[in-house]
């Protein structure tokens, strides 16, 4: 995988991850405000010399608005937390590439499997020697082959 690849990806993370902290903010902003109203609703059923009653904000179709945005605040930071997890990992693997790169030159690279774990690539002058060697052994194996075929066809 080159390393522009991990760049786009470490961009369009980094995208989503701005929204969903606006989105976050946003949120909380407003359930304080409902928790705000929800205090002074109490206060005065409280001040009224009345017991404690449920209060709820309704809203179309929902009937506790409050407890939805809380729902929807903790959706957000469980999606936040596996985006900020995905920006590590890919930091990570920038980081190997870059070491990789170092040590090895441009000969190495990754890939990702059908599991989405990494895998080394190397395209090096040893790798392509070796390949012409085996390919070279393969050819006298089967001219053996065919030898020993012949020798024992005439028996």
């Amino acid at each position: 995988m080159p390393p522009q690849d991990l760049k786009v990806q470490e961009e369009a993370l980094q995208t989503l991850l701005k929204k969903i902290d606006a989105d976050v903010d946003k949120f909380t902003r407003l359930l304080e405000k409902l928790h705000g109203k929800h205090e002074e609703l109490s206060d005065v059923v409280t001040d009224a010399g009345l017991s404690p009653v449920p209060i709820h904000f309704t809203a179309g179709k929902s009937e506790d608005v409050l407890r939805e945005v809380e729902s929807h605040i903790l959706e957000l930071n469980k999606l936040k937390n596996l985006i900020e997890m995905r920006l590590k990992r890919i930091f990570q693997e920038e980081d190997l590439l870059e070491h990789l790169h170092e040590h090895y030159g441009n000969n190495v690279s990754f890939t990702r499997n059908q599991k989405g774990l990494i895998e080394l690539q190397v395209d090096d002058a040893d790798a392509k020697n070796t390949f012409t060697q085996l390919q070279e052994s393969k050819k006298k194996l089967d001219v053996l082959r065919e030898q020993i075929h012949d020798l024992a066809g005439d028996e």
